[in-house]
């Protein structure tokens, strides 16, 4: 008797705590899913921070804003900062030759010669930086940079 209610308990405590939660749909197909309401500002989601200032925003048509819950439209994360950068992973060769099937236009920055490549569908390709000059260092790419332009 003791064993089939230890059974029990364990199959009705695994039920409670495995259920998904939902907010704005009553049936939830994932452990967390929110679904926005499209008459108001047209955000799904809107993350603020303790002093109310909105710090990571999903639009109803998919884009995503961090520091700003206006996200752009025409783009899929709008990232908005007076103080800060948006930061690039950073990996070894090794680590960044190791990612399968990396996606055409993925950028990553390498920390063993301090450059930045992404992937052109075929190989990964070095960003350089010039200013001026020619490329002597045989990279395939260059970004020329010139005062005033």
């Amino acid at each position: 008797m003791k064993h089939l209610f230890i059974a029990s308990f364990l199959m009705l405590s695994t039920g409670l705590f495995a259920q998904n939660v939902g907010i704005g749909t009553v049936t939830p197909g994932a452990k967390l899913e929110v679904v926005g309401n499209t008459t108001g500002s047209g955000l799904s989601l809107n993350v603020k921070d303790s002093a109310g200032v909105s710090i990571l925003a999903v639009k109803d048509a998919g884009s995503v804003g961090i520091r700003n819950s206006s996200p752009n439209a025409s783009a899929a994360l709008d990232v908005t900062s007076t103080t800060a950068g948006v930061l690039i992973p950073r990996m070894t060769t090794a680590q960044y030759n190791a990612i399968t099937s990396p996606a055409t236009g993925l950028l990553i920055y390498c920390t063993d010669n301090n450059k930045f490549y992404y992937y052109d569908g075929a190989q990964w390709v070095t960003m350089v930086s010039v200013v001026g000059g020619n490329n002597t260092a045989g990279d395939p790419t260059l970004i020329y940079t010139v005062d005033g332009f």
